[in-house]
């Protein structure tokens, strides 16, 4: 009996270290929305559909791999900050040119950047912000200039993390726009498992000890935001089964920020639940750090560590 007993207990050890691989597998390669992509489903390829014009990117890495992004020259002529537009886990720079529309109208210039893993991104795995910061910063150094950093999801951390890591490029970040951000990545990966019906509890353990050994560590976003010398506006959907909206507003608050928040809004397209009331945001973000530009940065105390 205690021969099948040890039988059973490594089946199950076995089948909890395959299960966690592929799930930590799954969310380092996740699926690219490329041109072709977009094409399939009739659906703006780049600016240039939008009626606008740009150019590519090739930023090249500290590991040697390349990023894409698209430079784009809005037509406005009001002064202002570069946007930078960083998309979530599993999308694309395509997923964020609905994004662009908004800040086409406030902005001269929108840089919209693929995430390693994504894309058209040359580098093939996706890290959850591990080196992405650091590809995020890179691109600030090539800017040169003031910007805003708005990202989704994935791409809100990055943003909060670049902007408070206090190396080279973060000292040009005037705002940042974070929408639906999470605490951990170990919350959007637990909300996947949920959606499909495998309890997170039991897996997760094993997955976070996988990605520690890929040299993946979680990071708390809250704590990096009270770091931030720069406004920071949180957008989340009250529907968010992804980034739980009490995590949003903690996030928000850590930060001295601004929290806002969308009853009818899920994880995704956010933006589209109220255009007028995104673009209002948006609009005002830009204007604190216009005013974080005339007056220098805002007087917060540090932050703990991450």
């Amino acid at each position: 009996m205690s021969g099948l007993l040890l039988l059973l207990l490594i089946a199950l050890v076995l089948s909890l270290l395959l299960l966690g691989l592929m799930i930590t597998w799954d969310t380092m390669h996740p699926p690219r929305r490329t041109a072709g992509w977009a094409l399939g489903r009739g659906i703006d390829v780049d600016p240039a559909d939008m009626g606008l014009s740009f150019e590519e990117w090739d930023l090249r890495v500290s590991d040697g791999s390349t990023v894409k992004a698209w430079d784009v020259m809005t037509g406005m002529s009001s002064p202002g900050p570069v946007v930078v537009l960083l998309h979530g886990w599993s999308r694309s720079r395509i997923d964020m040119l609905p994004v662009l529309e908004t800040w086409s109208r406030l902005v001269p210039r929108v840089i919209i950047m693929d995430l390693r893993g994504h894309g058209d991104a040359g580098s093939r795995t996706c890290r959850l912000g591990q080196r992405e910061v650091e590809d995020v910063l890179q691109l600030l150094q090539a800017i040169g200039t003031d910007t805003i950093l708005v990202g989704h999801s994935l791409g809100a951390t990055v943003a909060i993390m670049t902007a408070a890591s206090g190396r080279s490029g973060a000292e040009h970040v005037r705002g940042v726009l974070a929408i639906a951000p999470y605490e951990g990545f170990d919350v959007p990966i637990a909300a996947k498992l949920r959606a499909k019906r495998i309890h997170p509890w039991l897996i997760m353990p094993v997955v976070m000890s996988i990605f520690r050994c890929l040299g993946i560590v979680r990071r708390s976003t809250s704590t990096h935001a009270g770091r931030l010398e720069c406004p920071l506006l949180v957008l989340q959907g009250a529907k968010d089964m992804v980034s739980p909206p009490e995590q949003s507003r903690m996030i928000a608050d850590a930060g001295g920020g601004t929290y806002m928040q969308f009853d009818g809004g899920f994880h995704d397209q956010l933006w589209m639940v109220d255009p007028p009331g995104h673009e209002k945001a948006c609009a005002e973000l830009l204007a604190q750090a216009r005013e974080c530009l005339r007056t220098g940065p805002t007087d917060q105390p540090p932050g703990g560590s991450a």
